[in-house]
């Protein structure tokens, strides 16, 4: 079956799928792979749109002070050595799946920047990374407390968050 699909659908799939796999725990290594295109796509798509400092404008709205360099080097390090065997075929790559959570939610926020849709996958993906990732945030006063008792709640069980997420947003809409 053929269907019309433009880039900004592929990446749109390409993190529902991601956000999927990721909450039903399969291989961190394969979400990335998923994760780097859509990144690509998102990236290159608010370049085109006159969205060149997208990024800077991001994370001096959303990184906390000091984290800047850190968020940036996870971007591309495991994505480039994923894809690339031509120059370095025997090369061993140290990979920390904190890099394939940073880039998803990099690659929402390029989202969000393109697209008004809301996709209720991205947002429980994005409310995961910040319970998980408070030191990237700045933060509300009432926030850290109000993560801190969703963390005592679900802690690591991704699966059991994502399905009461899931139906909480579900009832919103």
């Amino acid at each position: 079956m053929r269907i019309k699909i433009n880039k900004l659908d592929v990446a749109r799939r390409q993190l529902c799928a991601a956000v999927n796999l990721y909450f039903k725990e399969y291989d961190m290594v394969a979400i990335h792979t998923i994760v780097h295109a859509s990144f690509q796509i998102t990236k290159n798509l608010c370049a085109k749109t006159n969205n060149k400092t997208y990024l800077e404008e991001l994370f001096k709205r959303y990184v906390a002070p000091g984290k800047e360099k850190e968020a940036f080097n996870a971007i591309n390090r495991t994505g480039n050595f994923l894809k690339h065997a031509d120059k370095d075929p025997l090369a061993e790559h140290g990979y920390n799946s904190q890099e394939t959570e940073t880039l998803l939610m990099l690659s929402i926020w390029q989202y969000s920047q393109l697209s008004e849709e809301s996709i209720v996958e991205f947002k429980i993906y994005s409310l995961w990374y910040q319970i998980h990732h408070p030191d990237f945030y700045i933060l509300p006063p009432n926030g850290v407390g109000i993560l801190s008792k969703v963390v005592a709640d679900y802690g690591n069980n991704k699966s059991g968050f994502y399905r009461d997420a899931y139906i909480a947003l579900n009832g919103m809409a």
